[in-house]
């Protein structure tokens, strides 16, 4: 993403410093005559970093794709007034996989987009606040002490540079989109201007008054949560994402229920959903949504062990159901149909459960991976 060059204090001693996000999470800040790395500070959530992929898929944050969902991807912003560095990193995960022709990162269903606006100390490389937003944010600006960005949720701000308390926020009546505002706000002569996005975007302009100027603090609600496991295994347990004044969290869920605080209003979400465990002949899915917003209503994460069943037909015929997934201990009946001038022979069966037989019509019990074949003459 886009440099900085500015000047800043380093161990005492005034020093020209570049610095920089990374779509690794990172931001990085350098000396400017020789280039040697002062700090790196991790922003945004990170799990798995190091994992390598795997056939079914291992859940990594920040995503790897390249795109906007990893890691800082917009523009920041310093401020010589509070000595602070302003960044927004995305919070989106990636699943990692092996394909035939090698890694693939493919996006995680069921995460819901959010960000994470970061006040880093640019002496020091300490995080003196965050603040948790809806959507992938937009660039940051900072000027006189406020900090200005938007949000995915088409919301423009203007926060405390100091404090991230929001001083002020305007949401217009046009269409939310994803990426509302990519780039930073413009300050010019005690105006604030920002663009948006859409199928014709366009500019809005704010002239920031005393009287319109309002403060808020967070507030925080406890969420209960827990997951279960139906139809037996022994799947790794998920993540609960969550915010918690401000700053992304993460928390292994258990069978028992939990009591968590969490920021009111704000987005959580469980990952990954197959669990990992699963593969391709098994796997445990959620039979639940896996975000939405922070809520006191007490929640239970039910994920439900199924087995792969493959039909095949050896010959003029047709079988069903189609292949796929079942509940494990599913009673599930299977019947050939030979093409007309044809005649059904037989099922073979892999695994327990299945069957091997002459009755063209039979129920078998999803006790395991099953591959059902008719052979049709």
């Amino acid at each position: 993403m886009p440099v900085q060059l500015f000047n800043t204090t380093i161990n005492g001693v005034p020093t020209k410093v570049v610095g920089a996000g990374g779509k690794d999470g990172y931001y990085y800040e350098l000396n400017a005559a020789n280039g040697n790395l002062i700090y790196k500070v991790k922003v945004g959530l990170h799990y798995n970093e190091a994992a390598s992929p795997t056939r079914q898929g291992v859940i990594v944050y920040p995503g790897g794709a390249g795109g906007e969902e990893s890691g800082i991807n917009s523009y920041s912003s310093y401020d010589l007034q509070t000595n602070m560095i302003y960044t927004m990193a995305y919070n989106l995960p990636d699943n990692y996989s092996l394909s035939p022709t090698g890694p693939v990162f493919s996006a995680v269903a069921g995460v819901a987009h959010n960000s994470t606006l970061y006040a880093i100390d640019a002496s020091t490389g300490s995080v003196a606040w965050s603040i948790n937003f809806p959507g992938f944010g937009g660039g940051v600006s900072s000027t006189n002490g406020i900090v200005f960005t938007s949000t995915g949720n088409s919301t423009y701000y203007a926060l405390s540079a100091l404090s991230g308390a929001v001083l002020w926020k305007y949401t217009p009546s046009l269409p939310t989109l994803e990426f509302w505002n990519w780039g930073p706000p413009s300050v010019v002569d005690g105006k604030v201007f920002e663009v948006y996005g859409g199928k014709s975007g366009g500019v809005l302009a704010f002239s920031p008054q005393p009287s319109t100027t309002t403060t808020s603090s967070k507030s925080s609600i406890t969420m209960t949560v827990s997951y279960s496991v139906l139809g037996g295994g022994s799947p790794s347990a998920p993540i609960f994402h969550y915010v918690l004044n401000g700053v992304a969290k993460t928390l292994t869920l258990t069978t028992t229920a939990t009591v968590v605080s969490v920021d009111a209003g704000t987005a959580w979400s469980v990952i990954p959903n197959p669990l990992t465990g699963s593969s391709s002949s098994q796997q445990w899915i959620a039979t639940v949504p896996l975000s939405g917003t922070t809520t006191t209503t007490i929640i239970a994460f039910p994920f439900q062990h199924q087995y792969k069943l493959t039909m095949k037909a050896s010959g003029p015929g047709t079988v069903s159901p189609s292949s796929g997934w079942q509940n494990a201990g599913a009673k599930v009946t299977i019947t050939a149909k030979p093409n007309s001038g044809h005649k059904f022979n037989s099922w073979k069966g892999t695994a327990t459960g299945s069957y091997t037989g002459t009755s063209a019509s039979h129920t078998i019990t999803m006790n395991a991976a099953i591959t059902e074949t008719a052979t049709f003459a």
